[in-house]
């Protein structure tokens, strides 16, 4: 039997089908093949896994929390770090530099009240020689709580070098004044030797002291004026994220809006404008604090400083009987009017600068009446206007000057510690405030997308 082989294919559900006949002896046998396709390549699982829905959700649930985790540890660093530092300012270095600022202007008080006692002769009046042992124990008093806050070698170096010559100095002018009460001239030596001593070494280590101490007080200060910047950008992060991630999963989860989401981008935002508004108060503190404190109290107290060493020089002409021994008293007159005219009269009033500045006129004509009064020899006249207690006298004059000038330095320290309290105080309420906030919006989060995550259980 003859066999002819035929074949006809066709589509088939699976592969490709093809029938094969064999004809032969009027039979035919048929038999159907087919070929079956390559096997379609399977998913990963972990990346099937990592673009499921509820792994993004998770994801983003993480992501949240974490940038305003950041935003509350970031403010809670940056704010309590700036009000730790102006804390300890309030606490230790202001104190410490108005201690050096006492022991400085108290030095020179002490240097002019031993020489205006000398021209009394024989025994000073009780009052200007109270002033004079008040001013050095007093003086005393301060080296000693100076050196308690004092923490670089240069500034107990310097403090050793007072404490020891302050003895010294109080040494030269008792025999300087038991000299004096005796008629001899030499204690006017004396006086002279004490004067240089406290002019040339007291006097210039106190000043290098009052210099440090101040310059601490007014850097930090001015490093912490400005905004937390650190801390404002890492909230406006968090805002910006919690924002961005609303319409984003809206189109995830095809709901309109994550409510939990939504809520911890408004409190964060709440947040923002808190430290914005906060921080900008507090920058305008301790700006002030510069201004209105460190600056003017830094030249009235040098200004003090400099009206004393004028005085000195005033009466230390006295007790030499000599005109040409007060050289010194013009240039420290003009230095001091350069002070008071380089302090900004938008914050210390013009009327109390005025009579400052009116009472100078009236000493440096009352001086002139002095210098005069020596050039023709009559010490009795020059003597009489040097301690006059009068209006027009030269110790009644000094004294105001003196008076209106330690009233200024209070007012500016005032205002140097009334307004680092103030940003200290606000920056106690951006911490606490912010850090809430975060919490608040960290349990928002929480709760938003916990319900999302529970539709795909």
């Amino acid at each position: 039997m003859a066999v002819t082989p035929f074949s006809r294919s066709g589509p088939f559900p699976t592969g490709v089908a093809a029938d094969v006949g064999y004809r032969g002896g009027g039979e035919t046998m048929t038999v159907r093949t087919f070929t079956l396709p390559e096997p379609l390549p399977q998913p990963n699982p972990a990346r099937r896994l990592g673009s499921s829905t509820p792994l993004r959700l998770l994801a983003i649930a993480v992501g949240l929390i974490a940038a305003i985790l950041l935003a509350g540890t970031v403010t809670a660093f940056t704010v309590g770090e700036r009000r730790q530092v102006l804390s300890d300012l309030l606490a230790r270095a202001e104190p410490l530099s108005d201690s050096v600022q006492e022991l400085y202007s108290e030095l020179s008080v002490a240097d002019a009240a031993a020489s205006t006692g000398f021209i009394y002769g024989g025994v000073e009046p009780v009052e200007v020689r109270e002033r004079y042992t008040t001013a050095l124990s007093e003086a005393s008093a301060a080296a000693a709580l100076a050196s308690n806050g004092m923490e670089d070698d240069a500034g107990r170096e310097s403090l050793l070098l007072i404490s020891r010559q302050l003895p010294v100095y109080a040494g030269l002018i008792e025999t300087a004044r038991a000299n004096n009460r005796l008629g001899n001239p030499v204690g006017s030596a004396y006086l002279a030797e004490a004067s240089a001593l406290m002019q040339n070494t007291l006097l210039p280590a106190a000043n290098s002291l009052y210099e440090a101490t101040t310059e601490r007080v007014g850097n930090e200060q001015r490093m912490h004026s400005g905004r937390p910047w650190p801390a404002i950008i890492a909230v406006l992060f968090a805002v910006v994220v919690c924002l961005a991630a609303v319409p984003y999963l809206a189109r995830l989860t095809g709901r309109k809006i994550n409510l939990g989401v939504a809520i911890a981008g408004g409190t964060m935002g709440v947040a923002l404008c808190w430290l914005l508004v906060a921080g900008l108060m507090s920058s305008i503190a301790a700006t002030r604090a510069v201004e209105r404190g460190i600056d003017p109290l830094d030249a009235l107290t040098d200004s003090r400083i400099l009206a004393q060493t004028a005085r000195s020089n005033e009466t230390l002409g006295m007790v030499r009987r000599s005109p040409e021994e007060d050289v010194q008293f013009g240039p420290l007159i003009d230095q001091l009017r350069e002070h008071l005219d380089g302090i900004d009269r938008s914050v210390v009033p013009n009327e109390q600068l005025d009579q400052v500045t009116a009472v100078i006129d009236e000493w440096v004509e009352s001086h002139e009446r002095i210098t005069e009064a020596l050039l023709h020899g009559d010490f009795s006249a020059a003597s009489g206007i040097a301690v006059d207690p009068g209006i027009g006298g030269s110790a009644a004059l000094f004294d105001r000057l003196d008076g209106e000038l330690v009233a200024l330095i209070e007012d500016s320290r005032t205002n140097l510690r009334d307004n680092v309290d103030q940003a200290t105080r606000i920056l106690r309420g951006i911490t606490q405030g912010v850090v809430l906030l975060s919490a608040i919006a960290v349990l928002a989060v929480a709760f938003g997308m916990r319900n999302r995550l529970r539709e795909y259980q």
